[in-house]
């Protein structure tokens, strides 16, 4: 951590009836872009319990502290991802990555790259039926309090 911060915000950044996310936000005094790091932290409304949003594509968020972390995409999402998307010239491939922002609402799964400059970042979105044939069991599972409002 560092001695001195610039900036701490923790805030929702999705609510439902069963679900909310809440971004952890920290920006390190004197150290520009490089300093800022964030992480998303599901919960489920009725019982408090954090819930790790990649169980449902059969994967773990390993975090380093509430502000970021790492997963490594396991090969069967992995394998589904590559071929919905495309990739730049220049850039890496999106499963070249390990740290991401994985969110959700009603509709579906959103899944972003870390923007650092060099115009590689990736904004994607799925539907939850786009999902179906990569959710594992706990995904399925999870599903109708995932499409409530």
């Amino acid at each position: 951590g560092s001695a001195y911060t610039s900036e701490i915000v923790v805030e929702p950044t999705y609510w439902s009836s069963r679900w909310i996310t809440v971004r952890f936000y920290r920006w390190a005094a004197g150290t520009g872009a490089r300093g800022i790091s964030w992480g998303l932290h599901s919960f489920k409304l009725q019982t408090g319990e954090g819930v790790d949003p990649w169980t449902w594509l059969g994967a773990r968020q390993h975090w380093h502290d509430a502000y970021s972390g790492e997963v490594t995409l396991p090969a069967t999402f992995s394998h589904w991802l590559v071929k919905q998307t495309s990739t730049d010239e220049g850039c890496p491939a999106i499963t070249d990555y390990s740290r991401f922002d994985l969110s959700f609402n009603t509709q579906g799964l959103q899944l972003s790259t870390p923007a650092n400059g060099d115009g590689c970042d990736n904004e994607l979105a799925f539907t939850w039926e786009q999902l179906a044939p990569v959710l594992t069991p706990q995904g399925k599972a999870a599903l109708p309090s995932l499409q409530a409002p």
